[in-house]
């Protein structure tokens, strides 16, 4: 190819004049035209061996509808002729030499390349599994740095319903239906594989044996993202078997490789530590038997993982601990059971911190106001109501009134000032108070007065020693003893005698004395429970009552504390007739 010295325009009209000029010199013009426009050098020498410079270009009005403006360049192409001034060579292709030294720099990029590519493969791959392992995570134990109002850390996901790991389960091949069986799905008892290839099925499958406050699934159901990488090995060849089980991962959580992710359990109970692992880009894992020695995951030889092995050097590994999964769980668990009985017990005998200007316990609540044990009721599925039952039930009396005693308005003092609880949630037989695992608590009243507040804790099994339980003595609100001291004022211009009374139990128990009291002046009283009876502490009702007409003329509410205390004072306690 020449260069060209100018830019020509011309009209294809004077195409054979040009040409006939470029031929003396024995070479062939190559014009090139743009919209129809041909292009065109008038004067053409040769120069150099080599170039054309073209001398002088001419204007030729072009055709109608083109326009006269358009350029472009004039490319010369010569063949091997001898001009008048020597030879014109044609374009040299490239050498031997130079075919060699691009083909070394090729092969030198691809050599530094190749490896980087695989690298950032790797890399890639490592990052997708390591977020796979987290999606297991969170499946099993909810989202991280999830806390209640109280702050106590919240365990969600697989363990936080049902509060324990899931079960490894066994699969089989079923060649027929091309698919993973699991023997144990419908099976009350599960034999786990903690071999390395158990899968924990009950992440994305409702199991039999796991149906209990299983709430999921808490995964999509896993897919093969790789169906033909197993093509060629078979199941039932021992030599293949292990390979075929990694591969073929329809129904199995796998790694970014397309490999089963493996699992295996250490220790047992609530010191259990769960292990996932990928094997990594190296395909292999530091599994050991009993001895030490290395073995394949699946093998029933498999006595533990080893994470400092030569083979785990590439691992990628999730490990949760019992302080992950069980401590947190449990500990949480346990406090809001515990707060959950301290608020029945507050139901029950008022706020703990309620005292007196002397900072004496005040008795109030249930059993401040109505004075008696709530009633117990169990569901009766024959009659589907809640029927009274002596000795064990829930306490429905504490937000409904319609389970609370009856008591007369003659028994002043004693009244249902409920609800105390919320109303639990649910309806029918569902309509009970739970502890923190959702479970129903038990209320029992004993013989001798104690009723007992109990959560079956952790295993839900009462009588157990994970029970949790709060009791109340009769004798932390029927207080023995009494004895209510006090004055009666008078600001009549004549002298009275006055009944003071008090009533100390919701049967319509009652203590009086009669005092004179003279005109403007007062006189002391003093009531005294009978030896051997009890006060149902609380806000008791003290009257004075004329004994000439019967009219009550003021009452006053006295608090009895444990102990026989009395709020207010003896001095500050002034019944006063007006």
């Amino acid at each position: 190819m020449l260069n060209a010295g100018k830019v020509l325009n011309a009209d294809r009209r004077k195409l054979a004049n040009c040409t006939r000029k470029v031929k003396t010199h024995e070479g062939v013009v190559h014009l090139l035209f743009f919209g129809e426009m041909w292009m065109m050098g008038k004067a053409v020498q040769t120069c150099t061996p080599g170039r054309i410079i073209v001398d002088e270009a001419r204007s030729i009005l072009p055709e109608p509808g083109v326009t006269g403006g358009t350029r472009a360049l004039l490319v010369c192409l010569f063949r091997r002729g001898r001009s008048r001034q020597g030879f014109l060579p044609a374009p040299a292709g490239f050498t031997l030499l130079e075919l060699i030294l691009v083909i070394a720099i090729m092969s030198f990029l691809v050599a530094i390349i190749t490896p980087l590519v695989g690298f950032a493969d790797t890399n890639q791959k490592v990052r997708a599994t390591r977020e796979r392992l987290e999606e297991v995570r969170t499946a099993l134990l909810g989202p991280r740095g999830a806390y209640d109002a109280e702050g106590l850390r919240v365990v969600g996901g697989y363990v936080g319903d049902r509060d324990r790991l899931p079960l490894l389960h066994r699969s089989i091949w079923n060649d027929v239906y091309k698919r993973w069986d699991w023997p144990d799905r419908d099976s009350a008892s599960v034999v786990e594989d903690n071999y390395g290839t158990g899968q924990p099925l009950s992440l994305w499958e409702e199991v039999y044996a796991e149906k209990e406050d299983w709430k999921g699934p808490y995964l999509p159901c896993p897919r093969d993202e790789y169906p033909d990488d197993a093509a060629g090995l078979d199941w039932n060849n021992p030599a293949e078997k292990r390979e075929f089980e990694m591969r073929q991962t329809g129904g199995k959580l796998a790694d970014a490789w397309g490999r089963a992710l493996l699992f295996w359990k250490e220790g047992s109970g609530p010191g259990t530590t769960l292990w996932i692992i990928s094997e990594g880009p190296d395909r292999k894992s530091g599994w050991r038997d009993a001895g030490g020695n290395p073995v394949l995951p699946g093998d029933e030889r498999v006595d533990h993982y080893d994470p400092t092995a030569q083979e785990s050097k590439d691992d990628v590994v999730l490990k949760i601990t019992p302080e992950e999964w069980y401590s947190p769980n449990r500990a949480a668990r346990e406090e809001r059971t515990r707060q959950i009985l301290e608020r029945i017990r507050s139901a029950l005998l008022g706020p703990p911190d309620a005292c007196d200007a002397a900072g004496r316990r005040i008795i109030g609540g249930y059993l401040g106001d109505v004075g008696s044990w709530p009633k117990l009721y169990k569901w009766d599925e024959s009659q589907s109501k809640w029927v009274e039952d002596a000795l064990e039930g829930q306490p429905r009396g504490l937000w409904d009134s319609g389970c609370a005693p009856t008591i007369p308005d003659s028994v002043y003092g004693f009244a249902w000032r409920g609800p105390y609880l919320t109303r639990p949630w649910g309806e029918g037989k569902d309509e009970v108070l739970r502890d923190a695992w959702g479970e129903p608590l038990r209320f029992t009243l004993e013989a001798g007065g104690i009723l007992t507040i109990a959560s079956a804790g952790r295993d839900k099994n009462f009588d157990t020693p994970d029970d949790i339980k709060t009791v109340i003595a009769a004798s932390a609100w029927q207080v023995a003893g009494v004895v209510l001291r006090g004055k009666v004022a008078n600001e009549t211009g004549d002298g009275v005698d006055v009944e003071v009374s008090l009533c100390y139990q919701p049967e319509g128990k009652t203590v009086s004395s009669t005092v004179y009291v003279p005109p403007g002046g007062s006189s002391p009283f003093v009531l005294e429970v009978p030896s051997g009876d009890y006060t149902c502490g609380g806000a008791r009702l003290a009257r004075a009552v004329l004994t000439s007409t019967g009219e009550e003329k003021n009452r006053a509410v006295v608090f009895i504390g444990v102990g026989g205390t009395q709020s207010p004072a003896e001095d500050k306690l002034v019944l006063t007739i007006r």
